[in-house]
């Protein structure tokens, strides 16, 4: 076992992908003014955790990472609703929903690099399971 710590500021992490070439991805909480939110992360071969980010809310959880570094999840976005993302060494893109309020990015892009396996979901109704186009 390793422990790869946590975020700057950070008190907890948890590891929630691993790809062939050892990165890991998950979430640790750091201090945001006083509250403990969590942020996306992604190890190097190190491990130091580097922070992904947010969607231009508070909060972002990695789930997925393939063998060539790009990460899915889910971000807050501004409204507070949660959208799909896709992280590559440009940064975090959001790739949407499926009409509705919230999607979760859970599994990391395959060899085609185009499609994240998700779920999302309208305001009162079911979750859906997606594949959502993650090219831009």
């Amino acid at each position: 076992m390793i422990d790869v710590g946590t975020l700057p500021s950070g008190n907890f992490s948890w590891g929630q992908g691993i790809n062939s070439g050892g990165m890991i991805v998950g979430g640790s909480f750091v201090d945001e003014g006083g509250d403990s939110l969590p942020h996306a992360f992604i190890t190097s071969a190190a491990p130091i955790l580097t922070d992904l980010g947010t969607l231009g809310g508070d909060s972002s959880f990695a789930y997925g990472v393939n063998n060539q570094g790009q990460v899915t999840g889910e971000a807050a976005i501004k409204t507070g609703d949660t959208h799909a993302f896709v992280w590559t060494s440009d940064g975090m893109r959001d790739i949407g929903t499926l009409g509705g309020n919230t999607s979760v990015g859970r599994s990391s892009m395959k060899a085609d690099k185009s499609r994240v396996r998700a779920r999302s979901a309208r305001t009162r109704q079911p979750e859906r399971s997606a594949l959502l186009k993650a090219s831009a």
